[in-house]
């Protein structure tokens, strides 16, 4: 797949290219899916129908990204991948990986 079609994505509301800034390295965006919804968000879930980018505070794995970035140490179970046009290699998060799945 080309990169072109690699990243020609994003949540419905905002395209991939759109949703990046200048200050934050291409190689360091975490990405989240719906499918990294928990077992129990099923609000959340539900909600997911009027835009994943409007729903992202909700997520519990976003607000433990988060937490875990300003604590310096892993909250709970973290996950996340690169962004679809940076090679898995080539990614380096601003968290350590070992704390990703």
């Amino acid at each position: 797949m080309s990169f072109k079609a690699r990243a020609r994505t994003g949540d419905g509301t905002v395209p991939y290219s759109g949703a990046q800034c200048a200050f934050v390295p291409r190689n360091q965006i975490i990405c989240v899916t719906p499918s990294d919804y928990g077992f129990f968000e099923i609000k959340d879930r539900v909600l997911d129908g009027i835009g994943l980018h409007a729903n992202l505070p909700n997520m519990n794995l976003v607000q433990r990204l988060v937490i875990s970035h300003f604590l310096e140490r892993p909250q709970g179970d973290l996950g996340g991948r690169p962004a679809p046009d940076v090679p898995l290699k080539d990614w380096d998060p601003p968290l350590p990986k070992k704390w990703l799945s």
